[in-house]
């Protein structure tokens, strides 16, 4: 047997035929539609030739529902509700965007970076909800029910679209007062015999601490000293002269500016990752797509996170 398939149904010749069937004649239905008679007329013909029965029975002066008329009607009109709403919805969210927006980033970025632009985003959109969810944990975006995330490294899943917001890297620094009791590090060899203190997720000493610089990429055993899993509370344990460690440039900005920190060996800095705007393919709300949008727009030209 070979199959045909069959001609789609056009969604106007739907309509006009629910508008006789409401409007109980053609001249009623095409002022309710707003469209010429003769163009009613002709669209609920298509749709008979389609479904190859007669929906109306037609007289010149009366129009009746034919039994698969009103079958089809009682089939056709909550759903064709159902799609017109869906549609008028989508409108609606497009043009002004509305609903909740979970998005997910790491701590120290959503508070230092991130959580500033949240304001203004809310006072433009007024009928979205932001839900942000700061932590350093790896969130399965489609497991948990994630609209947006912000994170640097390699992109795990091809179910995410990405946008790249540009390359971070973190740079090594310690305080004025232990670089003067410990002696400045003046080559990669001299790192060995420093206090380090380290970031890490988990809270277990990193085993080593990958740099790159003139001579392409380094790989040290650390002798720690510290290990936080916190950012904030590593810098200041950095600032108060616990040792040297690895800072997120938009971190260390400030206090070495102030004199609070001092980079050491600038020419080296820690792994360079892409930090990156992800979405779910084919998921995005309204809400979310704003969101992305004014974020991308947000650290277009500033990038504080580039050293």
């Amino acid at each position: 047997m070979v199959f045909v398939p069959r001609e789609p149904l056009d969604h106007d010749d739907l309509r006009a035929f629910l508008a006789v069937v409401a409007q109980g004649n053609f001249t009623r239905a095409a002022r309710a539609l707003q469209a010429p008679k003769s163009s009613v007329s002709k669209r609920v013909a298509a749709l008979e030739a389609r479904v190859g029965v007669a929906l109306l029975a037609r007289t010149t002066r009366t129009v009746a529902v034919t039994a698969a008329g009103r079958a089809l009607a009682d089939a056709l009109g909550p759903a064709l509700e159902a799609i017109e709403r869906a549609v008028d919805r989508t409108r609606l969210d497009a043009a002004q965007p509305r609903g909740r927006v979970r998005v997910t980033a790491p701590v120290v970025f959503g508070d230092e970076l991130l959580a500033p632009l949240v304001a203004p985003f809310l006072a433009q959109h007024p009928e979205v909800q932001v839900d942000l969810w700061l932590t350093d944990r790896r969130v399965d975006l489609v497991a948990e029910g994630v609209d947006v995330a912000i994170r640097a490294g390699p992109l795990m899943d091809s179910a995410l679209v990405v946008r790249r917001l540009g390359p971070a890297a973190s740079c090594l620094v310690a305080s004025p007062r232990y670089l003067a009791e410990r002696g400045a590090p003046r080559r990669l060899a001299d790192l060995a015999a420093h206090r380090w203190c380290l970031f890490s997720a988990t809270g277990d000493a990193p085993a080593t601490v990958a740099l790159s610089g003139p001579r392409g990429p380094a790989a040290l055993t650390p002798r720690v000293a510290l290990t936080s899993t916190s950012q904030i509370a590593l810098r200041r344990c950095l600032v108060d002269g616990a040792g040297l460690g690895l800072l997120p440039g938009y971190l260390a900005r400030d206090p070495v500016a102030r004199g609070a920190l001092a980079e050491v060996l600038p020419s080296y800095r820690g792994p360079v990752g892409e930090l990156q705007l992800l979405t779910v393919a084919g998921r995005a709300t309204g809400a979310a797509r704003a969101f992305v949008a004014a974020m991308t727009d947000a650290f277009r030209d500033a990038r504080p996170w580039v050293r």
